[in-house]
This record gives C-alpha cells, sequence and structure tokens, in this order.
C-alpha cells in the first residue's frame, strides 16, 4: 500500500527510472532464493545412481519446478544481454 502511495505521488521520470531498477533487483533475488532452496534441499550433485522413489529424486524434482516457474521467468528478460552471463553462472 505504502509503495502505491508513493508511485501515485513521484513524478513520471523516478518512476520510469525506478521500475526497471526494482524489476531487476527482485530477478536477482528471485535467482537467489532458488539457488538457495536448491542448496538447502539438494546440496551438490555427484555422480549417483538412485531409484526413482527415494526422496533426492523427488526433491530434485521441486527444486526443477521451483527453477521452471520462478527463476526461469525472472531471467527471461535478461537473456541475449550482458547481465545474463552473470545470472546463469
Amino acid at each position: 500500500m505504502a509503495i502505491t502511495v508513493a508511485y501515485q505521488h513521484a513524478p513520471l521520470w523516478i518512476v520510469a527510472l525506478s521500475a526497471p531498477a526494482a524489476a531487476l533487483i527482485l530477478s536477482f533475488s528471485s535467482v537467489l532464493v532458488v539457488a538457495l532452496v536448491k542448496v538447502v534441499l539438494v546440496d551438490r550433485f555427484e555422480p549417483t545412481v538412485k531409484p526413482l522413489w527415494c526422496s533426492f529424486v523427488w526433491l530434485n524434482e521441486v527444486v526443477n519446478g521451483l527453477y521452471e516457474s520462478v527463476a526461469a521467468t525472472a531471467m527471461a528478460p535478461l537473456m541475449g544481454t550482458p547481465s545474463s552471463r552473470h545470472a546463469c553462472g
């Protein structure tokens, strides 16, 4: 609510300059949250053979779904830019 009120009273040039910065900050923070969830749930990938019903495979699928729905969507505007090299590793 406070952000909406601030944008209503701010000049248009401030809103135009701060919106891309806010989008970039939110994109990188969502990528970091997904990476943190991956580290907490799966840790590092190592070559291994596990059955499909074990928790490692299920947690890996959770991280994969989270990446595809949150992080990939947040990084889509950065693809093809110099920033994507830093966001994707």
